[in-house]
């Protein structure tokens, strides 16, 4: 007895050849950070713009992440923040309560609800 596999991608069937061409959560080609690649001082990660904040608050947020003991991380004069380890980061978004939702194995997610 063969099982025949059925291709789905957004409640549509397609082919394997389409299947095969769709991006995937966790790769490079996905787009999202996988699991797996260090981040490191010398390739810092961009946090997203949910963990950016207004440029006139970089200050008041650096000086409140040295408060805390998190140095591997700053925020830009943009914003914009870098994280130098996944621990900075999970640190961070602990410390601020935000939401996670491509947490990795030891990462923060945050709270549901």
């Amino acid at each position: 007895m063969s099982r025949k596999i059925v291709y789905r991608w957004n409640g549509r069937v397609i082919s394997k050849a389409e299947y095969d061409k769709k991006p995937r959560l966790g790769t490079a080609k996905g787009g999202l950070l996988p699991c797996r690649q260090a981040i490191t001082s010398g390739k810092p990660m961009k946090g997203t713009i949910g963990a950016a904040v207004h440029p006139d608050q970089v200050r008041e947020f650096n000086e409140l992440y040295r408060k805390h003991n998190i140095h591997g991380a700053h925020h830009n004069p943009d914003g914009t923040i870098e994280y130098q380890s996944r621990s900075s980061r999970r640190a961070v978004h602990k410390l601020r309560s935000l939401r996670d939702n491509d947490a990795c194995y030891g990462d923060w997610p945050g709270k549901n609800g």
